[in-house]
């Protein structure tokens, strides 16, 4: 089921989100990744963090292009140390994009508690404990994509927006371009 999606400047955005209850039941674990799913896809996006969907978890789901994946719970990334300026949009900013710096590259020492604990669907690809996105399947790009995107939906965990990576003037365009969309306030 695609679900509606915040949009800024929803103050629900800036809400920290909270580790998945180890007591949630593995159902209803399954069925909001997968509506999660649905409604990136139907977005058109890369990645999808629970907070945009109204759920303050710390859980995401992406796919550059290899099929879907799911980070339950991860741990703050350990950025790697080549960084590179990289054009970047969000769903809860509809026809906006800026440049953003970003690590090429990410690690997580945990990223769940238990694979049995999530409940996963089996149709997805449970990334699990001491990942390097370096490491990963995919091209180079996509492996640079999942690093952007992971950093990018990791944050929203925090409350960190789009909009916080951007000058006055680009955060002043992205809300007239809004309000033009019909989208923002």
């Amino acid at each position: 089921m695609v679900l509606p999606i915040l949009k800024f400047p929803d103050p629900r955005l800036r809400q920290e989100s909270l580790p998945v209850r180890e007591d949630m039941p593995p159902e209803e674990l399954q069925r909001l990744v997968a509506d999660m799913l649905d409604t990136m896809y139907d977005a058109g996006g890369v990645g999808l963090a629970a907070i945009q969907v109204g759920r303050p978890l710390r859980l995401l789901v992406l796919d550059v292009g290899l099929g879907p994946e799911v980070y339950v719970d991860p741990s703050e990334p350990l950025l790697g140390p080549e960084r590179a300026r990289m054009r970047e949009g969000c769903l809860s900013f509809p026809g906006v994009f800026g440049d953003v710096e970003r690590s090429t590259s990410v690690e997580f020492e945990e990223v769940y508690r238990a694979a049995s604990a999530t409940g996963v669907p089996p149709m997805v690809n449970l990334v699990a404990a001491g990942v390097n996105t370096s490491d990963l399947p995919g091209t180079p790009e996509q492996r640079r994509m999942r690093a952007q995107c992971l950093q990018h939906e990791v944050e929203h965990f925090e409350g960190v927006l789009l909009v916080d990576h951007m000058s006055a003037v680009a955060i002043d365009r992205a809300r007239r371009r809004a309000k033009r969309l019909g989208r923002g306030r």
